[in-house]
């Protein structure tokens, strides 16, 4: 439950306190790295369902596997809770660990550094990113701008069979 806190303070603060039109959380185990994949299928089909732009999708996608994968290997929290919290013309996404043994982020990667690339790539695909540590741990969060598809673009895919309604999804 504290997770949940500090994610949506960090998700509040990227919003400058406006309320989302969608949040959607989702707790994963810390000490199983296959919770990177998890996370990242579960903001794919969030941002199917929220019917985003699929390059919109598929950055929030990359920047939860970097964010994920950073709190998975450089801390031992028991937990990390990820929140994506949708807004007019952006998502936010965050990913809040417990804070044990880690290590801030925002390091710089030598030339031929293996690690700390993954801040580099969110820094790439975001308009914003930024920390923030609380006593329930550190929130990593990014804001990746753009929009849902017209609402003439899903009726025209409802009438194919396939198709899903722009809704707010919370896990």
């Amino acid at each position: 439950m504290d997770q949940y806190v500090a994610s949506l303070e960090a998700i509040s603060t990227a919003l400058g306190g406006a309320s989302p039109d969608g949040l959607s959380l989702l707790t994963l185990p810390g000490c199983d790295l296959a919770s990177a994949g998890v996370a990242r299928r579960h903001v794919r089909g969030t941002a199917h369902v929220w019917n985003l732009l699929e390059e919109v999708a598929e950055a929030l996608e990359a920047v939860v596997g970097e964010l994920a994968a950073n709190a998975l290997e450089h801390t031992k929290s028991r937990s990390i809770t990820v929140t994506l919290a949708l807004a007019r013309q952006s998502t936010i996404i965050a990913v809040t660990d417990e804070g044990v043994d880690g290590i801030a982020a925002g390091c710089c990667p030598g030339q031929d550094s293996e690690h700390c690339r993954g801040l580099l790539i969110v820094a790439a695909v975001a308009e914003h990113w930024g920390q923030c540590h609380t006593r329930h741990g550190l929130t990593v969060w990014a804001k990746v701008g753009g929009t849902r598809l017209p609402a003439h673009a899903t009726a025209e895919s409802d009438r194919g069979g396939v198709g899903q309604a722009a809704v707010p999804v919370t896990s």
